[in-house]
């Protein structure tokens, strides 16, 4: 789905992650971005796709537990998950982020498209909206065999909103039309991609 994203600015600083202090659960599903990897190096990019794959975690198994460590600071109000009796069976989940755009202001905005696989016709808009807060900025180069980073790669910023898009709105047209061709099932068990730093 694309989603897009806006953030507050200041002084990005120097990311300093803390490591969980509790074993997290393995995560069932993989999340899957199409895009070059250099793409998804920045700070702003690993802020995207930590909180777009957080909330997809948490609404996929409908459990807190799942969240990325930082999501509930990081989420002020953006997002609200309500529980589910029976977990998701997805086991993949694909995304591009289609582009961040600092529009001179306090606001960034992102847009992400969002698949849950092949058995899906259209892909999901969302929009998001973010603030750079403080000066600890989401560290950069979040790559590794990892299905969920774990420590905190928000940093100090934080969401403060995120809308659904529907048909016939331009970004849902512009969702589909990028919709890869060998999208894979979503039960599909696959590795993710980029995938986060493995813990040390």
């Amino acid at each position: 789905m694309p989603v897009s994203i806006a953030a507050c600015g200041s002084d990005t600083g120097t990311s300093s992650g803390t490591a969980t202090t509790t074993p997290r659960p393995p995560l069932a599903v993989s999340f899957r971005w199409t895009n070059p990897v250099e793409k998804l190096a920045s700070p702003d990019a690993t802020f995207v796709r930590a909180f777009i794959e957080s909330w997809q975690a948490v609404l996929y198994s409908g459990s807190w537990k799942d969240e990325y460590p930082g999501f509930t600071a990081a989420n002020q109000g953006a997002v609200g998950i309500g529980q589910k009796d029976t977990p998701s069976t997805y086991k993949s989940v694909s995304f591009n982020l289609e582009g961040i755009d600092n529009q001179g202001t306090e606001t960034t905005k992102a847009v992400v498209c969002l698949w849950p696989g092949a058995e899906e016709e259209h892909g999901f808009p969302t929009v998001l909206t973010y603030f750079h807060k403080g000066v600890v900025a989401p560290p950069a180069d979040q790559v590794g065999t990892a299905k969920r980073p774990n420590v905190n790669v928000f940093g100090d910023w934080i969401a403060t909103r995120m809308e659904q898009r529907s048909g016939p709105d331009p970004e849902w047209v512009a969702c589909d039309q990028r919709r890869p061709a060998d999208l894979p099932s979503m039960y599909a068990d696959l590795p993710p991609v980029p995938g986060w730093p493995v813990a040390k």
